[in-house]
């Protein structure tokens, strides 16, 4: 008998797709920034290069409003191959850092907008956790990143953690 071919579900095959299907037109907007599908799935798999050795297969937290930031983590730190943690924007310092300190994660990336927050955060954490602002350096890290896209092999493996 024939083996039947079988591909995980996973939600970030959609990039795939949406990039093979409609590379060139803009895919996302972000204040004045515009990127094409092709050009967010580059930055995506950049993201995931940068992310894997840094998380070294712990989660990684996002602290950012609905930025291309957040939508990059979407897609990137699944394909490093770790869980991504997003954190609600709203929370206080102390329920930040338990969160981090919970799920044990390697990375946090943050808006600028949160500095103060982080370092807040930062000051209540019980480990050292690799921080990454977004701007400059977020977009120095996408840029000197080698592409990287680890599909997950499992549809009910871990792809992110939650807290509510």
């Amino acid at each position: 008998m024939t083996e039947l071919s079988f591909e995980p579900l996973s939600p970030v095959s959609f990039l795939d797709r949406a990039e093979a299907a409609h590379g060139d037109r803009v895919g996302v907007v972000d204040g004045e920034r515009r990127f094409t599908y092709a050009e967010f799935a580059d930055r995506c798999r950049r993201l995931a290069g940068a992310l894997a050795p840094l998380a070294r297969k712990r989660p990684v937290a996002v602290l950012a409003p609905n930025t291309h930031v957040l939508l990059e983590a979407n897609f990137g730190v699944p394909w490093a191959g770790v869980p991504l943690v997003a954190v609600n924007t709203r929370l206080s310092a102390g329920e930040i850092a338990w969160i981090l300190d919970h799920c044990e994660a390697a990375v946090l990336v943050h808006a600028p907008v949160f500095d103060e927050l982080v370092a807040e955060v930062l000051d209540r954490l019980g480990r050292p956790v690799e921080v990454i602002r977004a701007g400059e350096e977020y977009e120095g890290l996408l840029a000197g990143a080698a592409p990287r896209a680890e599909a997950p092999r499992d549809e009910r493996g871990l792809l992110s953690i939650n807290y509510t």
